[in-house]
């Protein structure tokens, strides 16, 4: 229908319209991503405990808080698919929200120290010593330059009709992006961008390294209370990433934060102290290629 569509149109006089073209009214109807509807890069939750447990963490004594487990770092970027290497968790249930952010980047080990020294001054972001090719233009140049291990590795066009299926409900609208590894660890792993857009749309079942989560689980109302979690999560093979870095002879520090709280969103009963905690830690490969896992750095975030 398209084909006898166009070619009637094709018949008749066109307006021109500088902003909105013919092409990109097409698109609209067209699916989301190089032929691919948005859906089929939705993949399960990963599969960490932690992420599929919906029970809230909250002690009582001195007084009502909630709490962060004492292994939960660890058991999200050292788990059974590998070294999560960028996590973005979002969760919403029993008036509750929780938000874990991972990021990571490559660095020297000397350089370790220096970086922790500097994160802990007011006012720092762990891009701000991210290397980049423009001179550092706006921003004081750093001694310390890191190496992120990820990046974007596409995104969807915000007119695809299938971004508008009820069926996706909020698939989308909170991210709108595929998290794959960066252009220096592609290199390094040799595998192409093609290939992670690819994988990205079916489960790793064979020997590919990196394996991409992008989920959405919606929101199931009841009443106010809503049960909800959407992320992306970038993960990669143990033992290749460990031949990686004593290749290069670096280390990976990652960027943690993470946030428990009370859902403000028309919240009643009996309210908890939040907790908010800023984590940094190294993993580095001893001379026998065995990992070696140190927290450097973790304070309360107000």
């Amino acid at each position: 229908m398209f084909y006898v569509a166009d070619k009637y149109r094709q018949t008749k006089k066109q307006i021109i319209d500088e902003y909105y073209s013919y092409e990109r009214w097409l698109n609209g109807y067209l699916p989301g991503k190089d032929g691919f509807w948005c859906f089929e890069f939705r993949s399960h939750v990963p599969m960490i405990p932690f992420l599929w447990d919906f029970t809230k963490t909250v002690k009582n004594k001195p007084e009502r808080q909630y709490f962060i487990p004492s292994d939960l770092v660890s058991s999200i970027i050292d788990n059974d698919s590998g070294i999560s290497l960028n996590t973005e968790y979002f969760a919403r249930f029993q008036q509750s929200k929780r938000h874990i952010s991972i990021k990571s980047a490559f660095i020297a080990r000397e350089s370790i120290d220096e970086l922790v020294s500097e994160t802990k001054k007011p006012y720092t972001s762990f891009y701000d010593f991210y290397y980049q090719e423009d001179e550092w233009r706006n921003r004081k140049k750093s001694k310390v330059i890191i190496y992120p291990t990820c990046d974007v590795i596409t995104t969807f066009p915000d007119y695809a009709l299938d971004k508008k299926d009820l069926l996706l409900k909020d698939y989308l609208t909170t991210s709108n992006y595929l998290m794959g590894v960066s252009d220096k660890l592609a290199k390094y792993l040799s595998v192409t961008l093609e290939e992670q857009i690819l994988h990205a749309r079916t489960y790793n079942v064979d020997d590919f390294p990196v394996q991409v989560y992008h989920w959405s689980e919606p929101e199931n109302e009841s009443g106010y209370e809503k049960h909800s979690t959407y992320g992306n999560m970038v993960s990669i093979d143990k033992e290749c990433l460990l031949n990686v870095l004593k290749e290069i002879n670096q280390a990976i520090i990652f960027d943690i934060s993470i946030s428990f709280e009370d859902d403000s969103y028309k919240f009643y009963g009996t309210p908890s102290m939040p907790v908010k905690e800023k984590i940094l830690v190294s993993l580095e490969v001893d001379y026998e290629g065995n990992p070696i896992f140190k927290k450097q750095l973790s304070s309360n975030v107000e």
